[in-house]
């Protein structure tokens, strides 16, 4: 690992905190779990559109770049706050093995010479659940050795709750590799993952309201 990679890794993730709402009505806790030494989340989103709408748009994975990363792609003032910039996010279909894969393709907003441009990341989906093209359920984890992230697991479900209401549950796992984890903290954890997470719920929204109309 070489000190132009220490550096970015630790710029990426020593960022000013905010404190950012989604839109739908939503119950999140965050906590540091010191037994394991990882970050945790557990969440409820509710969402009021029918769940026949929302379950098919969440299970058409190779179109959640169409949606997923608004206003965390460096398309608004609260996005351009981040160091890491998350451009991309794209599915691909691995037919031998029967897997799904996210590749996230992100820059590093930094000068000469720690900035990085179209770099990625790769997220197996190890679950996938869905029911006559509703989505159910999926589980994802990194897919591949970073020197920046050494743990992350994200797993959401969707549920009807009423004719035209929809529950999302999200828990995520996260962990940083090292010397990086030991400058981390709750409240940037909060800034820079579960901060994110919502958004994507939001945008969720936004993109199912769009089709409705």
């Amino acid at each position: 690992m070489n000190s132009r990679t220490i550096i970015t890794g630790f710029f990426i993730w020593m960022q000013s905190l905010a404190l950012l709402t989604a839109s739908p009505a939503t119950t999140v806790n965050s906590i540091y779990d010191e037994n394991t030494n990882h970050y945790k989340t557990l969440g409820t989103a509710s969402i009021n559109l029918p769940y026949n709408l929302l379950g098919r748009i969440a299970n058409d994975f190779k179109k959640y770049d169409l949606w997923a990363l608004k206003g965390i792609n460096g398309d608004s003032d609260n996005s351009r706050k981040f160091i890491s910039i998350l451009k991309q996010l794209l599915f691909s279909n691995n037919t031998r093995t029967n897997s799904g894969f996210f590749k996230m393709i992100y820059d590093v907003d930094l000068i000469f010479p720690f900035g990085q441009s179209d770099e990625s990341l790769t997220f197996k989906v190890f679950e996938h659940q869905q029911v006559k093209g509703l989505l159910k359920k999926f589980k994802i984890t990194l897919d591949e050795d970073s020197l920046v992230i050494d743990t992350f697991d994200l797993s959401v479900s969707l549920m009807e709750a009423q004719a035209n209401k929809t529950i999302v549950e999200f828990s995520c796992t996260f962990k940083l590799v090292g010397i990086f984890d030991y400058f981390f903290s709750l409240e940037r954890y909060r800034y820079n993952v579960e901060w994110r997470i919502l958004k994507i719920i939001e945008n969720l929204k936004f993109y199912a309201e769009h089709l409705k109309t």
